[in-house]
């Protein structure tokens, strides 16, 4: 299946996920995040969008043996940057819905040593459907080479997308909720 194809039809599945249910899923994501962050210090993580029921990471905030980054969009040129931030940043909604952090200290991105990426599914070579603005395959290959990427979402790996095009940017680890 195609991107679009496949944005439609996980919109929909996650959207379809009771509240009581992805706070379930996110618990079980957070803990494998916090295993995939041994030996990292500087994580670039994002601040979900509540009304796309985007994976809500927040938790992670209040873990102070991490420097936390969170990004900021300029839909202008399709760039993004990050900032750091903790349990205490004033966090604004900008025009387009999105939550991000008031501050306008703009980190380099070869600070970050992980980099964890909202996504609808991805495939198992890595590649992965967003909402296709192309900001984290912008973003992505202004790290460091040995930047850990890792993808979040509701749904296991696919077997393939595709249409995956050169500037797709692969992640390295997919994870989904792991539950008894």
């Amino acid at each position: 299946m195609t991107k679009e194809e496949l944005r439609v039809i996980y919109k929909q599945k996650r959207a379809g996920i009771p509240l009581e249910k992805r706070k379930e899923f996110d618990a079980s994501i957070v803990a494998q995040i916090l295993d995939a962050l041994k030996g990292h210090k500087n994580i670039g993580i994002f601040l979900p969008i509540a009304k796309f029921n985007e994976i809500n990471l927040t938790s992670l905030l209040q873990n102070s043996d991490y420097n936390w980054f969170a990004p900021k969009s300029n839909f202008t040129n399709r760039t993004m940057s990050f900032v750091q931030i903790d349990q205490n940043t004033h966090i604004a909604e900008s025009h387009f819905g999105i939550p991000e952090p008031i501050s306008e200290q703009i980190i380099d991105p070869q600070l970050l040593n992980v980099v964890i990426i909202p996504m609808l599914v991805s495939d198992k070579k890595g590649y992965r459907v967003g909402y296709g603005k192309g900001f984290y395959d912008a973003f992505l290959p202004t790290c460091k080479s040995d930047c850990l990427r890792i993808g979040v979402s509701y749904f296991e790996p696919i077997n393939q997308i595709s249409d995956v095009e050169m500037h797709d940017e692969p992640i390295h680890v997919s994870l989904c909720p792991k539950l008894d």
